[in-house]
């Protein structure tokens, strides 16, 4: 469905081509139903679904953390996409940039409030921070 061609020299890099069975392969698929549920695997999600069993100060650690590793994700898009934003044979891959930047919008969002306003148990105040 590909074919490979590898550079002689400088890097070497693999370059591939789409051959007619793989462009037909692809249309298939492209016009496929897509009902798969979008999946997020975050291992700052998980760790916070966890966090009641550390202190308040482990999870403010983790939400900083998180705020801090999502900007950073953010401004690598914000990159790509004024790299790319002036090339109209990129307008799909910018369109696809889009959901990614708005998604790390809002974990920045997400993460920062727990930062200033994070979640307590009931009786945390009596039982101290430790639980």
């Amino acid at each position: 469905m590909l074919a490979e061609r590898r550079e002689a020299t400088g890097r070497r890099r693999r370059v591939y081509t789409i051959r007619a069975t793989g462009r037909a392969v692809l249309t298939e698929w492209l016009r496929a139903t897509t009902n798969t549920p979008t999946a997020i695997h975050d291992l700052g999600l998980l760790k916070l679904y966890f966090a009641q069993l550390g202190t308040r100060d482990d999870l403010i650690a983790l939400a900083e953390q998180q705020a801090r590793a999502h900007r950073q994700r953010l401004t690598e898009y914000q990159s790509i996409a004024e790299q790319i934003g002036g090339d109209p044979r990129a307008a799909f891959a910018l369109a696809t940039l889009q959901m990614g930047l708005r998604y790390e919008e809002h974990a920045v969002i997400f993460w920062e409030q727990l930062v200033h306003n994070p979640p307590s148990l009931a009786g945390d105040a009596a039982q101290g921070a430790d639980h």
